[in-house]
C-alpha cells in the first residue's frame, strides 16, 4: 500500500517555480516599463487566486512581448501561463506553454531560464506519467546548473531526479538523491521540506518491505514535524502502517489512536486512509465481520477521494494502486465470512475494475485535451465543498457534494467518454451489492454468463452470473492457483508434453464445481486480475470423446474478456460498418531496398517532440507474410467502401492518421509489437523506419489520443525475439488503450505468433460478416474468434495445435 497526500505535495512544490521564482529583467524602456507593469498586475491576480483575470494580463504581455520580440520578457509570460494552467490542473496546456517556453530560454540564451524550464517539464512530465521525458529534462537541466545555479535549482532538480527514480522502481539509485535533498534542507534549516523528503523516502523504504530503515527516516520526521506542528497526524497513520506491516498491532493501534487526536489540516484526503487502516487492524485482529463494515466506510470515502483527484498520468495511477489494494483487503475480508456475506466481495471486485478504467481514462491525452472547461472548475468546486462537508457534516452540505458529484459525471459525459461510466458511482451511498448484481444482470443476454474471478493471497473466488442467478464458488489461494496458470500457459506456448492433462486439471479447477446452468451458456464473458489474463482458456480441456483426443473449451464456449462489467451501459454495439483499415509488411531496416533515406536529415528529432518517433538502434526483420495477410484479410471484409492498405512506406504514421479520419470498422496491424528497450515493459507497436531512419512507433499514450469509435482492432502481434518480446501487462495496455481509444473490440495474441499469410484472420473476419445476419449482431467478435478457432482445431493441419489458435484473445465492450 502507497499514501498519497506527500507525493501530491512534493509535486505541487515542484510545479510552482516557475511562478514563485524571481523573474529576471529590469524595464528600461518604455516598452519595458509598461510590460513589467502588466507582469505585476497578472502576479498579483494570481496571488488572490483570480485566476481567469492572472491569464488575461500574461497572455496580452505575451501577445506584446512576442510582437515586440522581447523573448525575455516572452519567456516570463509564458511560463506565468503555464504556472496558471498548472493550477487549474489543465496539465497538457501547460506542458504546450512550458514547451513553447523552452523555444523563447534557448533564443534569449539564458541559462537559468532553460533549467528552470527544464525541472518545470520535469514535473508536469512526472503528474502525466511520462518518466522517460521527465529523466531527458531533469539531466538537462542538472547540465546546466553544475555549471551556473544562480537560481539554486539544484537542490529542488535533485528532488525531482529522486521522484523520478522511485516512481520507476530503481530505490538504490534514488536514495543518494534523497539523502542530498534531505542533507541541503537540514543545511538550510527549512524543516518542513526535510521532513517532507525524509517521509517520502520512509514511503518507498516501507513499500520495498525494509521496515527498518522506514522507521528510521520516519522517526527523524517525528521530531522535525513537532518542531513545526505541522503534518503531525499523517505521519502518525504512517507510523501505524509500518507498525501494521510489522506485525506490531498493539504498537499500530497506539499511533493510530495518537492521530486520531493530533491536529491536521487536510482532513478530507486522509478520511479514507486512516478507515482503510482501521478495517486492516479489525481484519487482524480476528475481527472479521467489524472489519468489513469499515472496509465498506473507507471504500465510500476513498471512492469521493479519488473522484477529487486531479486526473491524469502518476498522481491518478498511485491513488488507483492505493484503492486496489483497499478493494482487495475487503474481497478477502467478505471471502473470510459466510457465502450470503461474500456478496459484498463481488461488489467489491467489479467495481473496483470499473474504477481502475475510469481513472486510467481520465488520465489520457484524449480526456486532457477534450474535458470542457467547465469540468477543472467543478472539481474545484467539488473539494472545497467536499473539505467544508469533512469539516462540519450537514444535510445541506452532503447535498451539495452530491450535486457536484452528479455534474462532474455529466462533464466527462461531455467530453465523449460516457462509454465508460462506471457502475452507480455518483451517489456513493446508493451503490450496495444489490443495485451493482441488478446492473450487471440487466446487461446479461440469456445466452450469456459473467465469470468474476478474485485471485487472493489467502483465497480465491469466482462469481457466476446470469440473468436469474448468481453462485459463489471457492477457489484455491494466489500462490497454489498462479502456479498452475502459469504451468499451463507455458505447455501451451511451449507445446509441452503433458499439456492436455494440465489443461483437464486446471479446467476441474476452475470451472469443474459451476452448475449446468452456467456450463451450458454458449457465451463466457470473462472479468478477473491481469493473471487470469495468461490463462489461454480456449485450450483448456473440457472433456475427452471416443474417437478423438479431446474437446477444448473453444469448441463449446466463446470467450468476451472485458476489463470492468462497469462500461456496458449504453455501448451495445453491433457489427462494425466501414472499410478495412491494413498495416503490415513495413520497412524495418535499412537494408531494405524500399528504404528511401532523406536527402538531408538531423538524426536526432527534436527533443520536446510529442510523438514516439525517435531514434533507435533497432534493425527488425522484415514480415514478407503480413503484406500477403493485409491483403487476403482486405479482400475478406470487402471493397464497399473500398479498403486502406498501408505497406511499405506506408506503413507509417504520417499515413496512418488521416486513414484513420475515414472510420474503419476494421483496424489491422501485421507488425512487429515490442518491449521498450529504453522503458521495459512499455509497450510498443513499430510500423517502420522513417526516412530520416528513426522507428515510427505507437506506445499506449499515442494510442489514447486516437478516435477509433466503434472499430474492432486487430494486433496480429509477429514475433520481434528475445528480450524485445512484450510481456503479459504491456499487452494487456495495448489492449486498454485501443478501448479507451473507442474501439469496440480489440483482438490480439497472448505470445508471438509465426509471420503467417492470413488464415486465421481471414476466417475470423469471414465469420465477423456472418454475423451480419444474427439478429442480436452482438457479441460478434468474440463469436467470430471462436469460429475462427474451431475451423483452425479442424484444419488437420500445424494451425491445429493449440499453441496457434489459443494465443488470441478478444477484449471489448460489445
Amino acid at each position: 500500500m502507497r499514501q498519497p497526500s506527500l507525493w501530491l505535495r512534493t509535486i505541487v512544490t515542484i510545479g510552482f517555480v516557475a511562478v514563485t521564482l524571481p523573474l529576471v529583467g529590469s524595464p528600461r524602456t518604455a516598452l519595458r516599463r509598461h510590460l513589467e507593469e502588466l507582469r505585476l498586475q497578472g502576479s498579483t491576480a494570481f496571488e488572490r487566486h483570480s485566476l481567469t483575470s492572472a491569464r488575461t494580463i500574461f497572455k496580452a504581455g505575451f501577445d506584446l512581448a512576442t510582437e515586440k520580440r522581447d523573448f525575455q520578457y516572452a519567456f516570463m509570460f509564458k511560463t506565468h501561463i503555464a504556472g496558471v494552467e498548472f493550477t487549474e490542473l489543465h496539465y497538457q496546456n501547460a506542458l504546450d506553454d512550458y514547451l513553447t517556453a523552452r523555444k523563447l530560454a534557448e533564443v534569449s540564451g539564458e541559462p537559468a531560464d532553460r533549467a528552470l524550464i527544464d525541472l518545470n517539464l520535469a514535473s508536469l512530465s512526472i503528474i502525466l506519467g511520462d518518466l522517460e521525458l521527465a529523466g531527458q529534462a531533469v539531466d538537462r537541466a542538472l547540465f546546466v546548473v553544475e555549471r551556473n545555479d544562480s537560481r539554486n535549482l539544484r537542490y529542488k532538480i535533485l528532488a525531482c531526479r529522486a521522484v523520478i527514480r522511485s516512481k520507476q522502481g530503481d530505490l538504490k539509485a534514488a536514495t543518494p538523491d534523497f539523502h542530498l535533498v534531505i542533507e541541503e534542507a537540514h543545511r538550510r534549516n527549512d524543516r518542513s521540506t526535510e521532513a517532507t523528503y525524509l517521509e517520502f523516502f520512509g514511503d518507498q523504504l516501507l513499500v520495498a518491505r525494509d521496515f527498518p530503515a522506514a522507521e528510521v527516516a520516519f522517526d527523524q520526521a517525528l521530531q522535525l514535524r513537532k518542531s513545526v506542528k505541522d503534518g503531525l497526524r499523517l505521519l502518525l497513520l504512517r507510523l501505524s502502517w509500518l507498525k501494521l506491516e510489522e506485525g506490531k498491532l498493539v504498537d499500530s493501534r497506539e499511533f493510530m489512536r495518537k492521530a486520531a487526536i493530533a491536529p491536521a489540516n487536510d482532513l478530507g484526503i486522509h478520511q479514507w486512509f486512516i478507515l482503510y487502516l482501521q478495517a486492516r487492524l479489525l481484519y487482524k485482529e480476528g475481527a472479521t465481520k467489524e472489519s468489513l463494515a469499515v472496509f465498506r466506510q473507507a471504500i465510500q470515502a476513498g471512492r469521493e477521494w479519488q473522484t477529487e483527484a486531479a486526473p491524469g498520468g502518476i498522481p491518478g495511477s498511485d491513488a488507483r494502486r492505493l484503492l486496489n489494494d483497499l478493494y482487495r483487503e475487503m474481497v478477502d475480508a467478505s471471502l473470510a465470512l459466510e457465502p450470503k456475506l461474500a456478496l459484498a466481495g463481488f461488489e467489491a471486485a467489479e467495481e473496483d475494475r470499473a474504477a481502475a478504467l475510469r481513472q486510467t481514462l481520465l488520465g489520457s491525452t484524449t480526456f486532457l485535451r477534450d474535458a470542457p472547461p467547465e469540468y477543472w472548475t467543478t472539481l474545484a468546486h467539488l473539494r472545497a465543498a467536499q473539505a467544508r462537508n469533512y469539516a462540519n457534516p450537514l444535510p445541506e452540505t452532503r447535498k451539495k457534494v452530491q450535486e457536484l458529484h452528479w455534474r462532474l459525471s455529466n462533464l466527462e459525459v461531455r467530453a465523449g467518454h460516457s462509454i465508460l461510466r462506471t457502475i452507480d458511482t455518483t451517489f456513493p451511498e446508493n451503490n450496495t451489492a444489490g443495485t451493482t448484481l441488478r446492473h450487471i444482470q440487466r446487461e446479461l443476454m440469456p445466452e450469456e454468463a459473467l465469470l468474476s474471478f478474485h485471485v487472493g493471497s489467502k483465497a480465491s473466488a469466482l462469481w457466476a452470473v446470469t440473468k436469474e442467478r448468481i453462485e459463489m464458488y471457492r477457489l484455491p489461494s494466489a500462490g497454489r492457483l498462479n502456479a498452475r496458470i502459469e504451468a499451463f500457459r507455458l505447455a501451451v506456448k511451449d507445446s509441452k508434453p503433458g499439456r492436455d492433462d494440465l489443461a483437464e486439471a486446471l479446467y476441474g479447477e476452475l470451472f469443474g464445481a459451476l452448475s449446468a446452468q452456467f456450463r451450458e451458456k454458449p457465451v463466457w464473458v470473462v472479468t478477473a486480475e491481469d493473471s487470469f489474463f495468461e490463462i489461454p482458456l480456449g485450450a483448456l480441456v473440457v472433456e475427452k470423446k471416443v474417437g478423438r483426443p479431446v474437446v477444448y473449451l473453444a469448441e463449446k464456449h466463446a470467450v468476451l474478456h472485458t476489463p470492468s462489467m462497469g462500461i456496458w451501459a449504453d455501448v451495445r454495439q453491433p457489427v462494425p460498418e466501414g472499410p478495412f483499415l491494413g498495416v503490415g509488411d513495413g520497412i524495418f531496416n535499412r537494408a531494405d531496398e524500399r528504404w528511401k533515406p532523406a536527402a538531408s536529415h538531423s538524426r536526432f528529432p527534436w527533443p520536446f517532440s510529442k510523438t514516439s518517433a525517435g531514434p533507435t538502434p533497432l534493425e527488425l526483420v522484415r514480415l514478407p507474410g503480413s503484406g500477403q495477410e493485409v491483403a487476403s484479410c482486405a479482400r475478406i471484409w470487402g471493397d464497399h467502401p473500398p479498403s486502406i492498405q498501408l505497406t511499405g512506406a506506408g506503413s507509417s504514421r504520417a499515413a496512418l492518421l488521416p486513414a484513420l479520419d475515414r472510420h474503419p470498422a476494421i483496424i489491422h496491424f501485421a507488425t512487429h509489437f515490442l518491449n521498450s528497450p529504453k522503458a521495459p515493459g512499455e509497450p510498443l507497436i513499430e510500423l517502420g523506419l522513417t526516412p530520416e531512419g528513426n522507428a515510427d512507433l505507437l506506445n499506449e499514450r499515442d494510442i489514447f489520443s486516437l478516435r477509433v469509435p466503434g472499430a474492432v482492432v486487430a494486433m496480429s502481434g509477429c514475433n520481434s525475439g528475445g528480450n524485445l518480446a512484450i510481456p503479459t501487462s504491456g499487452v494487456l495496455g495495448l489492449t486498454r488503450a485501443w478501448l479507451i481509444a473507442g474501439a469496440t473490440a480489440v483482438i490480439g495474441s497472448r505470445w508471438p505468433t509465426p509471420d503467417d499469410t492470413g488464415v486465421m484472420f481471414s476466417a475470423l473476419y469471414r465469420h465477423l460478416r456472418e454475423r451480419e445476419r444474427d439478429p442480436s449482431r452482438l457479441r460478434a467478435s468474440a463469436k467470430a474468434l471462436q469460429q475462427s478457432q474451431i475451423d483452425m482445431v479442424r484444419s488437420n493441419s500445424w494451425r491445429s495445435n493449440p499453441q496457434y489458435w489459443s494465443a488470441f484473445y478478444v477484449v471489448g465492450k460489445e
